[in-house]
């Protein structure tokens, strides 16, 4: 087991990617909820990468990006938000995402799953 280091890039890549999925998924998950888990989660990240290798990190400000480019397809927003969830606990198991902030993400992905489900593998906005 290996930490990969997520930028403040990626995550806000990702919130990105989520705020055009949630936007067509029978799901009701406040956009304040959502930065807060991803705020959550990269400082978490950070917290896995200190513990797994001993190393000083850097915590970026979470200051608002311009000019993302939203690819939002829906599956690899599934599997993102599971590896990013991954990536919060340390080689030796430790968690450090908050559960709060962790039922946010997960919810997302339950819903993305269910919706696979009910596509009947197919994925359709």
């Amino acid at each position: 087991m290996s930490v990969s280091e997520y930028s403040f890039e990626n995550i806000q890549q990702l919130h990105a990617d989520i705020r055009a999925v949630t936007s067509w998924l029978p799901i009701e998950v406040y956009e304040e909820d959502i930065k807060l888990a991803l705020r959550s989660a990269y400082i978490a990240n950070r917290a896995a990468l200190a513990c797994t290798y001993g190393e000083a990190v850097k915590i970026e400000p979470m200051e608002e990006l311009e000019g993302i480019n939203i690819h939002a397809d829906v599956v690899q927003v599934f599997e993102d938000i599971g590896l990013l969830l991954y990536n919060c606990v340390s080689n030796s198991g430790r968690d450090f995402m908050p559960q709060r902030d962790k039922d946010v993400l997960e919810s997302i992905s339950t819903a993305i799953a269910w919706h696979m489900v009910k596509q009947g593998g197919e994925v359709r906005a």
